[in-house]
């Protein structure tokens, strides 16, 4: 895995985060593309120096802003959920 990062104990870390913790979920999202359209990135890790060319190399998309897409995501199921049912909220979205 070529990172394209000059700090060697860096790119240790993160190929070591990436096999121990990311490879079986990356892979399993990759089998189930067939599924959808695109893959989504989202959140802060996506911007780490290397990973985002890393996902990208692997067929996923990193929306424009992958820190906030989860929070405005969340936010649109609250609004629908809130304007199926506004007697049951009592905050206004």
């Amino acid at each position: 895995m070529t990172l394209g990062v000059r700090n060697v104990g860096y790119s240790a870390c993160l190929k070591d985060w990436y096999e121990k913790y990311l490879k079986k979920v990356v892979n399993l999202t990759l089998d189930a593309k067939h599924q959808g359209d695109e893959i989504w990135a989202i959140g802060g890790g996506c911007l780490l120096p290397g990973f985002k060319k890393l996902l990208e190399k692997n067929g996923f998309k990193i929306l424009d802003n992958p820190v906030e897409a989860n929070v405005f995501g969340l936010l649109e199921m609250a609004k629908t959920i809130s304007s199926k049912n506004p007697a049951s909220t009592s905050i206004k979205l």
